[in-house]
């Protein structure tokens, strides 16, 4: 699936953003007990076959004997119909990807590639430039009804390592266990449930080339955790999602940012956790949600006094068959600093 966009403004701006999905199909079906059967009957057969060849020869030896060459002929050559015909259905079940695969394994991603054309004014610089901004690789195994792992891996421009402009990252890896139909256990490596965009940013999500700035800078799209907690219904109209998780590690320096203050759980300080609480009101064209996530000290005991640490957002999404609009505000308070958005996408 590929998707491109084009955006201009009165500066002169022109970027497209192309979308390169790579989408592989879940297979349920378990297939390799049929063809370990199907290959049985065909050994079977050419057992068979090589004791019809063995009893035509000596057919032929003997044929003073009384044996006559049709009988042989005939049957033998009964035989190799039957054996031609399981090959071929064979031959056919493997060239229509009818291939063994593991049950319950599933394997999916997609990609970005940006191309940007930018006329500065007003102080702006010119930009001409074309990125393979992500590629992200996700893995899942269902191992029953109520028990699946996801995990989700992504590279970023191209290249990673010393001296390069990329890097890897392990976005999600957790486990999910259905404790019944309407709520989930959830633990691991996961995604916050906040904003519009950061628990599922693929491309076809947002409108433009990159990410909005709200969901970029003030919700830091993406923003992931490691925690326990869990997620469903409380009713056909509305959601949930709790879980206790590390926090951030920021200070007076950053401004105590959140973007800032990830630690993307790479030998993160958990000295001081966090918890999240969001909730989506769904109806037919229509939902209406928040979050809220609270930190008692989010500089993890590095300055002399615990700072507190609210981030709280809500958003609106309404939607008449192809008009859409996208409201949500956010707001991160700490002592001594804060900040607010509002943005319209």
């Amino acid at each position: 699936m590929t998707t491109c966009r084009l955006r201009a403004k009165e500066t002169g701006l022109l970027s497209a953003g192309i979308c390169l999905f790579i989408l592989f199909p879940v297979f349920g079906e378990d297939t390799h007990a049929r063809l370990a059967a199907l290959e049985a009957r065909i050994a079977e057969l050419e057992k068979r076959l090589e004791e019809q060849n063995a009893a035509l020869r000596l057919a032929l030896d003997t044929h003073q004997a009384g044996h006559t060459a049709n009988g042989p002929n005939s049957e033998m050559a009964a035989f190799s119909n039957r054996l031609t015909t399981v090959e071929t259905h064979l031959a056919t079940m493997r060239e229509s990807g009818e291939t063994p695969w593991p049950d319950g394994l599933s394997l999916g991603g997609y990609g970005e590639v940006h191309y940007s054309n930018l006329s500065g004014q007003g102080g702006a610089a010119d930009k001409r430039e074309i990125d393979f901004h992500r590629f992200v690789l996700m893995l899942g195994k269902t191992f029953s009804e109520r028990i699946r792992f996801n995990s989700e891996l992504e590279l970023e421009h191209v290249m990673a390592g010393d001296n390069e402009k990329g890097h890897i990252a392990l976005e999600q890896a957790y486990f999910d266990f259905d404790m019944n139909d309407s709520h989930t256990l959830r633990a691991g490596l996961f995604l916050m449930p906040v904003g519009l965009l950061n628990a599922a940013h693929e491309p076809t999500r947002f409108y433009g080339v990159e990410r909005n700035p709200v969901e970029r800078e003030v919700i830091p799209s993406t923003w992931w955790e490691a925690g326990i907690g869990s997620h469903g219904w409380f009713n056909d109209s509305l959601e949930y999602a709790a879980y206790l998780h590390s926090g951030l590690k920021t200070d007076r320096a950053k401004n105590y940012a959140v973007r800032s203050g990830r630690q993307k759980v790479a030998n993160a300080d958990a000295s001081e956790p966090a918890g999240t609480l969001a909730l989506n009101w769904h109806r037919p064209g229509f939902t209406l949600g928040g979050s809220l996530q609270y930190q008692s000290d989010i500089t993890q005991g590095a300055e002399l006094e615990s700072v507190p640490g609210v981030f709280s957002e809500g958003h609106l999404i309404w939607q008449h068959e192809r008009f859409a609009l996208r409201k949500r505000p956010a707001k991160h308070i700490g002592m001594g600093a804060g900040s607010a958005a509002d943005g319209l996408l």
